[in-house]
């Protein structure tokens, strides 16, 4: 038993090691589940485990992309109340774009259109917004949109060095 609690620790260790973007393990509104990113099948995905890394599921499954276009889902944050997974995927040959997914990962939505980066996406506590970091302006700001991706707004308005934080809320 206490070899196999070992493995389930190893592998939830490697596999938040692995996550490349800020916050990348985010705890859910439900107790007792964590959201990261990992490239464990070749490609940057989302998935979901119990906080004690039992039950890994994976909740993307993106096509792979190649060295030059590197294809990936980044940054996963849970709603609230643990029914929604926001994160940022980028696309062959494109910048990227913000989804929300159900916590099965099925309803995938896509939520923002414009070609720009995006990271540290995060709900409200209340669930009614998400805020995140993009450069669709060329300069790295924080925006706020509502959960459904309606409502847009630029809440920092920075025109020289890289704004060096994320979007996120206090509770």
């Amino acid at each position: 038993m206490k070899i196999l609690q070992l493995l389930l620790s190893a592998v939830l260790v490697y596999a938040l090691a692995i996550s490349i973007c800020c916050a990348a393990e985010h705890e859910s509104g439900l107790k007792g589940q964590i959201v990261f990113q990992s490239d464990r099948d070749g490609n940057v995905e989302v998935f979901r485990t119990n906080a004690d890394g039992s039950n890994p599921v994976q909740i993307t499954h993106t096509e792979l992309g190649d060295e030059n276009e590197p294809v990936g889902n980044y940054c996963p944050a849970y709603s609230p109340d643990g029914t929604k997974i926001v994160f940022n995927r980028r696309g062959k040959g494109s910048a990227d774009t913000l989804f929300v997914v159900d916590a099965d990962g099925n309803n995938l939505t896509c939520l923002t259109s414009r070609d720009a980066y995006h990271s540290g996406v995060d709900y409200s506590p209340d669930g009614r917004h998400i805020a995140y970091k993009s450069n669709w302006d060329g300069f790295w700001n924080i925006y706020v949109m509502d959960a459904d991706g309606s409502n847009i707004v630029q809440i920092t308005h920075e025109t020289g060095e890289d704004l060096n934080t994320r979007g996120g809320w206090k509770q």
